[in-house]
């Protein structure tokens, strides 16, 4: 079978914006954090957890569908959550694809050379 790369489809861009924070920045409102934990509610040493490092958040339109907490310790980035949302209105590989490639361009960036999940 020979395949005419000219002739495939092109692949559609994402729907999902990524969104990176760090410990200075506003965590997202109390209701968005309530739907993303909703099975797993987050105590209050989670919830510190999550405010002292950095974040990456997937939006699919105005709703906030992931995050991914992490903190960098030597030569790793290590992720401490992650979590998307059931519900969300884009595909769940899509936004999980989406945090991962944005935690490994922060271990990267970030002169590291492990991605700990």
């Amino acid at each position: 079978m020979d395949t005419d790369l000219d002739d495939a489809a092109p692949a559609q861009p994402s729907r999902v914006r990524l969104h990176v924070i760090g410990p200075d920045a506003a965590c997202l409102s109390p209701a968005d954090l309530r739907r993303l934990f909703r099975v797993r509610p987050l105590t209050p040493a989670r919830r510190a957890r999550i405010l002292a490092g950095g974040r990456v958040y997937a939006a699919c339109g105005a709703r906030v569908v992931g995050l991914a907490a992490y903190e960098r310790s030597d030569d790793a980035l290590r992720v401490h959550e992650f979590v998307t949302d059931a519900a969300a209105p884009c595909p769940a590989d899509e936004i999980a694809t989406a945090l991962f490639d944005a935690l490994e361009m922060a271990c990267l960036a970030g002169g590291g050379r492990r991605l700990v999940l």
